[in-house]
């Protein structure tokens, strides 16, 4: 096939050497400016052989006036349609092929598009950008079905009670700035959006001048500098869009919100004006967030939704999710306290008791001790904003397009500066209570509360301080550090397989411990169904001088597990409610939790080898048998000693009134699986077999958006047939595209975004989807999802589908996994699968084995399974 020869040496740089930076640092990031406007900033990192690119524009929210709110969204959409080199949907479909992966979204201040893929494509990521800069193909015919497409993302959000209230709470904290513009939009706005509100929005922001460019990875700048030029040079550029001049007035009152909602909850958000990124008081809020709850970093990336307070914080246990919000914006903007509790909880309690945090801080100035621990977690949680080639170029983008980069680059030394009158300063300047905006939501209106007269307390202000020097950026500095060198697996010395990953790509340590069976932990950390299903993991990320604490954590982590309960409340939720129902189409009777012992530990970044060892094996040193015979035998340590009954009583669950028809199928009439390399298909497949079950749940509330989701058992990782499913998963769906992606999102505008995963505890193994859909579009998409299945069968897959859905595979083996805690879930992952870690050459082995012929045998047992749909109560579709 075409891809073989190509990837075949692509795949194989997975193990190359070459000079590689260190830790990435974005002061060693060069900075060029063209003619025509474009900023340029390009960072070279050699430590993995990908690159990361990132288009801004300084277009968001802000730019839109009343009647057009979402229109820059709405634009970002059409952005991801088609242009004239890339029609269709070749703007995504490019990236998907060769193995990258790509976001975007639409922010207050910009709106943003990234992508990360093997570095020799760098070509394509640079086409797609001046494609999207100047010749996106905006189709009157192609607006209805992009209108369902953000429609369905806003009905989304309106399921999640807490973002109903954000947006509430913004738009009655500022008055007049833009900043409280909806950046998604109001419905009719939405509504109304017609092709040439598209067309003149993309044709006033989108230019040269008024964008962006940073390019993070494997390149060299003269050679990328060259490609952007041959590129963007000439394209006609002008002045950036100017910032807004409305000027946000004092507030001088406290304001309140009440929404009514059907939940069994009531929800709080509190609001504050707070300084923009450049502000000298930018640093001193930061570590006052930090003070009163934990800082949520600089990143919006990683942070769109608020960071939840330290258990020993001023907020801590006020309430059980309570968490702070400070986004870096170019123009003043908002600080918020965010969070929940039970119908019958005491709103007062919460009002005074956040009261009391604020003014602890606006009375008097921190302890020296305690100012001093803040201001170390501080720092050390601004090493996690920047892991990856992503997170750097994200970070250059984002603060150049708010006029902020100088002040990023001199961030650490000005927080280090800092003195503790400086925090108590700023929090009498913006904490005030003449200054705040308290929103509450709820199922039906409280009863009226007395007032506390600790919570009415003046405001003072503080002259502003000179800013301190900027940071500049350099030349551009030379290469100066190691590649990442191979994963090592070991055993302590209690047979507990150990996989280590050095990588000094930011000076953080990931440490992933793995449980057998599923479990409960206090710890905010400890996940289940994590790397796998049904296992549990203890998985965080921390500064490398914490590596000590990390593990003492884990351990004390793991040594407080409980058994996870059988079941658990239905949820009101439909995304959490098709969780709740895969999990238990997915489950087994045997997967009891025998022990606590560690099946598998995974560490990576940057760590004393030896220290490291000394850790583990002093802190997790309890006998227990050895996994060594497993992983030689390349059987997920945990298939041998939890799921020692391995029936196909999940195919049976999924596949009710048909499971009988479909083990026989799969299995030639036996009670259990094949074995792997065995798993048995029927070559005679024909359309009108594909017989999918429908289970239905409903959900008794008016929700904005439903579910529907698919699951069809799947062979386990073991078996080469695995790989032929993964590739079928790919070409019916894979996130916006796919054959079911394609029709459904960008065709007909039914859904946003479908998730599409294969999963598995390395003995079995499933396909799932899961779609948030409008309920009066429940029906058409339930009936598309129906058809496409069917089209598997009438019009098999195409040799130039799987040769993509190949490709894809091969690529993201290079390219998905970059961050410690990302290079630890994979390598986990594949231990847990495979009882080993899985080389370049045995995947590309593997894929090149894959025929047509393989695809069309898979097919009739690949659209057996059982399509789930998610109802409420009808909501009227006006």
């Amino acid at each position: 096939m075409r891809w073989r020869h190509s990837l075949c040496c692509g795949l194989l740089v997975l193990s190359y050497c070459s000079n590689a930076l260190a830790e990435l640092d974005l002061a060693d990031a060069s900075q060029h400016t063209l003619d025509n406007g474009l900023t340029v900033l390009i960072l070279e990192e050699h430590s993995f052989p990908l690159v990361s690119v990132q288009m801004l524009y300084r277009a968001g929210a802000r730019d839109e006036v009343p009647g057009l709110t979402g229109l820059a969204h709405f634009v970002e959409h059409m952005a991801f349609r088609g242009s004239k080199n890339f029609p269709d949907t070749g703007l995504v479909r490019e990236v998907y092929a060769v193995g990258g992966e790509w976001h975007g979204y639409t922010w207050i201040d910009q709106t943003t598009y990234f992508a990360t893929v093997p570095a020799e494509h760098l070509h394509l990521l640079l086409d797609i950008e001046a494609d999207r800069m100047t010749r996106l193909d905006i189709a009157t015919s192609d607006i209805p079905a992009e209108r369902g497409a953000v429609l369905a993302e806003m009905h989304g959000y309106e399921n999640d009670m807490s973002a109903v209230l954000h947006d509430a709470s913004i738009y009655a904290s500022l008055l007049a700035h833009p900043y409280r513009n909806n950046t998604i939009g109001w419905e009719s706005d939405v509504k109304a959006i017609g092709s040439d509100d598209v067309a003149g929005f993309y044709a006033r922001h989108y230019q040269p001048g008024n964008a962006i460019l940073a390019i993070v990875g494997d390149v060299q700048t003269d050679v990328v500098l060259h490609q952007v030029r041959e590129r963007f040079a000439d394209l006609p550029g002008r002045d950036a869009s100017p910032l807004p001049r409305t000027i946000e007035p004092a507030q001088t009152g406290e304001r309140r919100v009440s929404l009514e909602s059907p939940v069994t909850a009531q929800y709080f958000q509190f609001v504050w004006h707070a300084p923009a990124a450049a502000s000298a008081d930018y640093p001193a809020f930061l570590l006052l967030q930090e003070l009163l709850s934990a800082s949520s970093g600089t990143n919006f990336l990683h942070n769109d939704w608020g960071t939840a307070a330290r258990p020993d914080s001023l907020l801590g246990g006020i309430s059980a999710d309570i968490r702070s919000w400070f986004i870096p914006t170019a123009q003043p903007y908002v600080f918020a306290i965010k969070g929940s509790i039970p119908e019958a909880g005491n709103r007062l309690a919460v009002e005074v008791a956040v009261a009391q945090a604020t003014e602890t801080l606006r009375s008097a100035p921190a302890s020296k001790p305690e100012f001093e621990r803040a201001r170390a977690r501080l720092l050390d949680r601004l090493l996690l904003d920047v892991q990856t080639t992503e997170d750097a170029a994200h970070q250059l983008a984002y603060f150049a397009g708010i006029d902020a980069l100088d002040a990023l680059l001199d961030l650490s030394r000005q927080i280090k500066a800092l003195r503790p009158a400086d925090v108590q300063r700023v929090a009498q300047r913006y904490l005030a209570a003449s200054q705040r905006t308290i929103a509450w939501s709820s199922a039906s209106p409280p009863e009226q509360m007395e007032r506390s007269s600790e919570v009415a307390l003046p405001m003072q202000l503080a002259a502003r301080p000179q800013a301190a020097k900027a940071g500049q950026l350099s030349p551009g500095r030379p290469a100066k550090s190691r590649p990442v060198p191979t994963a090592e697996v070991l055993h302590l010395k209690n047979g507990a397989p150990v996989i280590l990953q050095y990588s000094e790509l930011s000076a953080t340590v990931h440490l992933e411990v793995v449980i057998p069976g599923r479990w409960q932990g206090a710890d905010a950390a400890f996940f289940t169904d994590y790397p796998v299903q049904n296992s549990s993991a203890f998985s965080k990320t921390r500064p490398a001088t914490e590596l000590e604490q990390l593990v003492i954590r884990a351990a004390a982590t793991v040594e407080d597990l409980q058994a996870s309960a059988a079941s658990a409340a239905a949820a009101d939720d439909p995304y959490l409610r098709m969780q709740q129902v895969f999990a238990r189409q997915m489950s087994k009777a045997d997967t009891v939790a025998v022990d606590r012992e560690p099946q598998l530990i995974v560490v990576a970044g940057k760590f004393d080898r030896r220290e490291l060892l000394r850790l583990l094996n002093k802190h997790f040193s309890s006998a227990i048998a050895s996994r060594s015979q497993a992983a030689d035998e390349k059987i997920p340590g945990h298939a041998r000693t939890v799921l020692a009954d391995t029936g196909t009583t999940t195919a049976k669950a999924v596949n009710s009134g048909d499971g009988d028809d479909r083990n026989r199928t799969l299995t030639e009439k036996s009670d259990a699986p094949a074995p792997a390399g065995q798993w048995k298909t029927n070559t005679a497949a024909t359309a009108s077999e594909s017989q999918a079950t429908l289970l239905t749940e409903n959900i008794p509330l008016p929700l904005a958006q439903t579910r529907l989701g698919y699951i069809v058992n799947a062979p386990p990782p073991g078996d080469q047939a695995a790989d032929v499913w993964r590739a079928l998963l790919y070409i019916l769906s894979h996130d916006y595209e796919g054959r079911l992606g394609k029709e459904a999102i960008s065709r007909r505008g039914l859904v946003y975004y479908i998730d599409s995963e294969y999963r598995s505890d390395g003995a079995s193994a499933w396909i799932t989807l899961s779609i948030g859909v409008d309920p009066n579009k429940l029906n058409a998409m339930r009936d598309l999802l129906q058809q496409e299945l069917q089209r598997l069968l009438s019009e098999p897959p195409s040799a130039v589908e799987l040769d993509e859905a190949l490709a894809h595979r091969l690529g993201r083996a290079r390219s998905a996994a970059q961050s410690n805690a990302e290079l630890a879930e994979k390598l986990g992952r594949e231990w847990l699968w495979h009882g080993q870690l899985e080389t370049p050459d045995a995947l590309l082995r593997r894929l090149s084995r894959i025929s047509q012929h393989d695809l069309q045998n898979a097919l009739r047992a690949f659209t057996r399974g059982t399509i789930v749909q998610i109802t409420s109560e009808p909501i009227d579709d006006e």
